[in-house]
């Protein structure tokens, strides 16, 4: 109810998220900052109100952190040159350098020391003995281009399984955390060796996208859209203007 109606928040709620994190005692390897980036009449602009929005080909979320290291990109674009895209998230990354200039500085007026946290230790004969049980087994699995996410993670769980089983003479906070890195380690390992990810596609490739339209025949509209296993069912019913959703007293007040 506090919003004007004319920014757009969720890029406000990343950063001050992050703002939180900084001054907290919560240690983590941030700041990390976002803008969002429009590209209207041939000009970028960073945070675009809903009305510039509207005329703009490009609508892009850049979240970067220090040494203009990108972590996230999301948007949509429409009939606009690589190169302006490009130049986009570098305007974007290095936006979110002044943002993140900007958390630092709150983090040295109000910041809290943060708190020590114990590495974990894993002894080597755990490791060891995880890397001759598991690691080939692992490569196997994640090799294996027939299994989806599910039976892929059905094979994993039986054979973490079977390793604590065999080594239930050692530490299980041990056992599972070294098996959790090892599977992490494998599984990054395998697509840097072949360029090829576990389900078969390269590193260029999409998944296959499907869609259907017209499902439902009492409905005005109706469409199923899939691309590997997420599943998206969409309807729409039509009436006439007299029956649109009416805005409410309190949100009449509030703009």
């Amino acid at each position: 109810m506090a919003l004007d109606g004319n920014n757009i928040p969720d890029v406000l709620a990343i950063n001050a998220a992050s703002a939180a994190l900084v001054v907290s005692d919560i240690p983590w390897n941030g700041p990390s900052a976002a803008v969002r980036v429009a590209f209207c009449s041939g000009e970028l602009v960073v945070n675009p109100t809903k009305r510039e929005l509207s005329h703009s080909s490009l609508n892009l979320i850049v979240t970067a952190t220090k040494q203009n290291l990108v972590i996230m990109l999301e948007g949509v674009a429409d009939n606009i040159l690589l190169s302006d895209f490009q130049h986009a998230i570098k305007f974007g990354v290095k936006e979110c350098q002044n943002v993140i200039a900007a958390l630092e500085d709150l983090r040295r007026e109000v910041g809290h020391p943060k708190r020590e946290v114990a590495a974990s230790v894993i002894p080597d004969d755990v490791s060891d003995a995880l890397r001759s049980l598991a690691e080939m087994r692992l490569r196997e699995i994640f090799s294996d281009a027939s299994h989806d996410k599910i039976s892929r993670d059905v094979a994993v769980n039986v054979l973490r399984a079977d390793v604590m089983e065999k080594l239930a003479d050692k530490e299980s906070a041990h056992v599972t955390e070294s098996f959790q890195r090892l599977v992490k380690d494998v599984f990054r390992t395998l697509i840097f060796e072949s360029d090829v990810r576990c389900d078969g596609r390269r590193l260029t490739q999409l998944r296959n996208i499907s869609c259907q339209v017209d499902l439902y025949k009492p409905l005005h509209g109706s469409a199923l859209f899939q691309r590997g296993q997420t599943q998206v069912v969409c309807s729409v019913a039509l009436d006439s203007p007299n029956s649109a959703m009416k805005m409410d007293a309190v949100s009449v007040l509030t703009r």
